[in-house]
């Protein structure tokens, strides 16, 4: 059974992306990374060196949802590293 994606933190410190944001962030993700716990994972706990060493939730809480759609596009595309 796959494991529901947590976008924002419990605390609620995480301002909330829109359904399409978050829809369209996690098909990328999903097209890189099929397992759903090791993106969320992600999300919350792994810095993008790239971004400045922010994770990816931490840059969508500061209205920086493109950045991260950027970086996920690169990796899809073969652009990264």
């Amino acid at each position: 059974m796959p494991v529901p994606i947590r976008w924002s933190k419990p605390s609620g410190n995480s301002r909330v992306i829109d359904r399409a944001g978050q829809h369209q962030l996690l098909q990328l993700a999903l097209m890189i990374e099929p397992d759903e716990l090791r993106i969320s994972e992600w999300w919350h706990q792994t810095p993008i060196a790239e971004l400045g060493g922010d994770t990816a939730d931490a840059l969508v809480s500061q209205g920086m949802q493109h950045l991260v759609e950027a970086f996920l596009l690169a990796i899809l595309f073969g652009d990264r590293g």
